[in-house]
């Protein structure tokens, strides 16, 4: 027992000593222009002495070992500087800096993660999807914490201020709401839009990401059996007279719910996005293949006006002739083939809407009519969203320059979900 703790200390001592060793060492060449000759000769007798009581292997005198880390000690002590009494961050300065370097050359060459904000690419991908609760039915405090992990949801539940009925705005453009700060993963400063609605003649508010629209939310609350998009709702809505508009001339919707001051007029959570890994290698090698999802830059893209990332199924390649008849697209004179998503948008399957080519809020400057065709400029792309009728892809923006494209998706992280893995 005493010889087991014999070698135990030993070999702590031994630890300690080497660690002496390095630094001196680290200290010897990080501070040799200012220090004086003589601490640096000090320095290295101190350290030789106590490099070469380690150096009999087994004849160890473990009293000179001891007493020679002692000494070299009290020099470090005296010239080691920031090296010494020890710093955490002067100690591991090199380890993160090399961390930084090694993360950025990854993501810079071989995988980039990425952030499905939009659901464009639904059902395939999602990106930010909402939950609606009843009065009474929101999730208790081990409940948010389990969503939060397993789908990164943020919650929001508005309290009624006043006694009345409940108005929504009509619209999810700017005037409807306002640009405030916010905070991205808690700490990053960034822009969120802020809501309000109104309870009788007062407002409640809520804020929520840039990319994401309340009206799925008001018509999940308060319209669930209405038919249509939320488009179609409002023009009904406002044949039927159901239009007010507020001080400001922004119309607002009547719920038809009146709720009590202090009650829950809305409580909804906000799921995360789906978070892929992008591979940005394959594309310096091969090219694109029709049917990938293809992460691309919008900086040379003028119509898009901003500079992101953005997810689409490639369709097209240089000199390819696009059709849509809907359901269905069509390349180079036949079914469009390459993808899984590609047969069940043509089949109309599940979610899968099918090809559209009718938007009466927004000009399609491309296959806008079941006779229209496009053909693939050189050197250019054409991608279109899984889910046609709300995507803003290449039938409104037009061509991908070759230039911006990043790389092809190939992993689902985050969340966990039915489709957490290989990306489709």
């Amino acid at each position: 027992m005493k010889s087991l703790i014999k070698n135990k200390n030993h070999k702590k001592l031994r630890e300690q000593a080497d660690n002496w060793l390095r630094l001196a060492e680290k200290v010897y060449h990080f501070r040799k222009d200012v220090i004086s000759a003589e601490d640096i000769v000090e320095l290295q007798e101190t350290s030789l002495t106590l490099n070469t009581a380690l150096k009999k292997k087994g004849h160890e005198d473990w009293g000179k070992v001891r007493l020679a880390s002692e000494e070299l000690e009290k020099v470090l002590k005296r010239v080691g500087g920031f090296f010494y009494p020890h710093n955490f961050w002067a100690e591991n300065a090199e380890m993160f800096i090399v961390a930084a370097i090694v993360a950025l050359a990854i993501r810079t060459f071989f995988l980039q993660p990425f952030k499905i904000p939009t659901n464009s690419m639904f059902p395939t991908y999602n990106g930010m999807t909402h939950e609606v609760y009843e009065a009474g039915d929101e999730p208790g405090w081990l409940g948010k914490v389990l969503t939060t992990i397993a789908w990164g949801s943020v919650r929001r539940q508005m309290v009624a201020p006043v006694d009345g009925e409940i108005l929504i705005p009509a619209h999810a453009y700017p005037g409807y709401f306002d640009r405030v700060p916010g905070r991205k993963w808690l700490v990053l400063p960034t822009t969120v839009h802020e809501y309000s609605f109104l309870v009788g003649k007062e407002k409640a508010s809520f804020k929520v990401p840039e990319e994401f629209s309340p009206n799925e939310v008001f018509k999940d609350a308060f319209f669930p059996d209405e038919e249509g998009d939320w488009n179609q709702m409002v023009a009904r809505f406002r044949a039927q007279g159901r239009l007010i508009p507020d001080s400001r001339g922004y119309l607002f919707v009547r719920t038809g719910k009146t709720v009590m001051r202090g009650e829950t007029a809305l409580s909804f959570a906000i799921h995360t996005g789906d978070a892929l890994f992008v591979d940005r290698m394959s594309y310096h090698f091969i090219r694109p293949d029709v049917g990938d999802a293809i992460v691309f830059k919008t900086e040379y893209i003028p119509a898009t006006a901003d500079n992101k990332y953005y997810i689409k199924r490639l369709v097209g390649e240089p000199g390819d002739e696009l059709q849509v008849k809907a359901p269905k697209l069509y390349r180079n004179g036949e079914l469009i083939t390459g993808a899984k998503a590609f047969e069940k948008n043509a089949n109309q399957e599940g979610d899968y809407s099918g090809y559209s080519f009718w938007d009466p809020y927004r000009k399609m400057r491309y296959l806008s009519r079941n006779e229209d065709f496009v053909t693939i400029p050189p050197d250019s792309f054409f991608a279109m969203g899984d889910n046609s009728p709300y995507s803003s892809d290449s039938r409104f923006w037009g061509f991908i320059p070759k230039k911006e494209m990043v790389g092809r998706a190939i992993f689902i992280y985050y969340p966990f979900t039915t489709r957490w893995g290989l990306a489709k």
